[in-house]
C-alpha cells in the first residue's frame, strides 16, 4: 500500500481534462512593437491593449492563465509553427489565411469574431494629397509594416504598380513620413486613432483618407493552437459571446482611441 498515493495521484490526474491539466501553461503569443494598440507592452513589461485585455477578460475566472511571450512578428510566427501542437492562443484573420507566410495564424480561428476592422492612409498634411481611388497611388511608394498582410492592395505591391518600404514600427512609420520615404503609411484604423493619440501635439501634422474601398473591413478573431483543448476553447467562445453582448468588448476598443 506504500505506493497507493502515488497511484491515486496519478489516477486523478488521468480523469481530469485537458484543460485543466495544462490550464497554467496556456502562452499567449504576442507581437513586438508592430501590434499596438491591439498589443502593447509598456515600459514596465506589462502587457496591455485591446487583444491583450479580451484575452484577461475571457480567461477571468476560469481556471486558465495566460503566459505572455513576445517576439517579433515574423519569430512569433516560427514560434507559433514550432508549437502548433501545442496549447496557445493569439489573434488573427479569415483575411489573412490564404497567405502562406501567416498560415499557422490562422488556421484555426475562434467561431465568434471579436471586432472589425477597417483600414486608413496616414499621410502628412503638408503633402496636400488626396486620396479617393487606387490609381492615385500609382508610382508613388507606401509605408507598410514588415511581414504584415494587406488583403486588396498586395496585388499592386506585388505587380510593382505601386511600391513599398518596410518598417519595424509605427514610430518608424511616422518617421519614415517625415522624411518623405513614402507619401502614405497603410494602416488599421484603430491603429491610425492610436498612433495619432500618441504622437500628441504633432498630430495635426497628419491627416488619414479612408482605404476601404482597396482594404475591405474583415474580422478579427482569436487564433488557437491545434492541440488547444476543445473543452477550453468552448469555455472561450461563451465568453467571447458575453463580452460582445454585455458591451465590454466596445469599451475595451474606446479606451485605446480617445
Amino acid at each position: 500500500m506504500k505506493y497507493w498515493h502515488i497511484f491515486r495521484t496519478i489516477l486523478i490526474l488521468s480523469t481530469l481534462s485537458p484543460s485543466l491539466l495544462y490550464a497554467h501553461s496556456v502562452t499567449y503569443f504576442v507581437t513586438e512593437h508592430q501590434a499596438e494598440p491591439l498589443q502593447i507592452i509598456d515600459d514596465t513589461g506589462q502587457h496591455l491593449g485591446i487583444i491583450s485585455d479580451i484575452v484577461t477578460s475571457v480567461l477571468k475566472g476560469s481556471t486558465a492563465s495566460a503566459i505572455p511571450k513576445a517576439y517579433p512578428f515574423k519569430r512569433m510566427l516560427h514560434m507559433m509553427e514550432k508549437e502548433k501542437d501545442g496549447h496557445w492562443l493569439s489573434y488573427g484573420s479569415p483575411a489573412w489565411f490564404n497567405t502562406s507566410s501567416v498560415e499557422v495564424q490562422n488556421n484555426r480561428l475562434s467561431i465568434h469574431s471579436l471586432f472589425d476592422v477597417s483600414h486608413l492612409l496616414l499621410t502628412e498634411t503638408k503633402a496636400q494629397f488626396h486620396f479617393s481611388r487606387i490609381e492615385d497611388l500609382f508610382g508613388h511608394t507606401v509605408i507598410t509594416l514588415k511581414g504584415f498582410t494587406y488583403p486588396g492592395l498586395d496585388a499592386y505591391l506585388a505587380s510593382g504598380q505601386i511600391a513599398k518600404i518596410e518598417v519595424g514600427s509605427h514610430k518608424n512609420a511616422l518617421m519614415a513620413l517625415k522624411a518623405r520615404r513614402g507619401l502614405a503609411f497603410v494602416t488599421m484604423k484603430n491603429r491610425a486613432l492610436y498612433t495619432l493619440k500618441m504622437s500628441g501635439k504633432e498630430s495635426h501634422k497628419y491627416q488619414f483618407a479612408d482605404f476601404s474601398s482597396v482594404i475591405h473591413s474583415y474580422p478579427i478573431h482569436l487564433a488557437y493552437s491545434n492541440g488547444l483543448p476543445d473543452d477550453l476553447i468552448e469555455m472561450i467562445e461563451s465568453r467571447i459571446l458575453e463580452l460582445k453582448e454585455s458591451g465590454e468588448i466596445d469599451a475595451i476598443i474606446e479606451r485605446y482611441q480617445h
